[in-house]
């Protein structure tokens, strides 16, 4: 099943409880990554992927955006950014107050193999396999402070 981005918001609202163990209870799968045909200034790559499950009969999916910040590095654009028809519910039957909820769908995210999945697209979006990328100004850049700090 491939579902676009802009669809999640118009499935039908589902009410989840998240328990402690989120991968467990929600084992999200890969429902599609889009990777944009033209990269930015800097060479970096960006797109969009979806996530989701079966549950009680409704489909509950998430989707982000994504960038490219090292060859096969990806990261979430804005953590805070996220398009989901689940609403969490808390411990006393209420929903979560939109501040936990983006905490919750966060918990949610970095419990799936999405970066593997992304990365796998993006594999397969280049012209040719065997033609290497550019190492950019960017990435040089962002290469020498995460070797710096390590």
């Amino acid at each position: 099943m491939r579902l676009q981005s802009w669809q999640v918001l118009s499935l039908p609202q589902v009410e989840c409880y998240l328990p402690k163990h989120v991968s467990a209870a929600l084992p999200l799968r890969h429902l599609g990554t889009i990777v944009q045909p033209e990269p930015l200034e800097d060479g970096r790559r960006m797109g969009d992927t979806v996530w989701g499950t079966l549950a009680t009969g409704q489909l509950m999916a998430v989707s982000w955006d994504w960038i490219e910040i090292l060859p096969g590095v990806v990261c979430v654009v804005d953590p805070s950014n996220v398009l989901t028809n689940i609403r969490f519910m808390d411990g006393q039957d209420r929903y979560e107050e939109p501040s936990q909820a983006i905490l919750s769908v966060n918990v949610l995210i970095h419990s799936t193999p999405w970066q593997a999945a992304v990365c796998s697209a993006l594999d397969h979006s280049l012209p040719s396999a065997s033609t290497p990328r550019p190492v950019t100004r960017h990435a040089r850049g962002v290469d020498q402070r995460l070797q710096r700090a390590a």
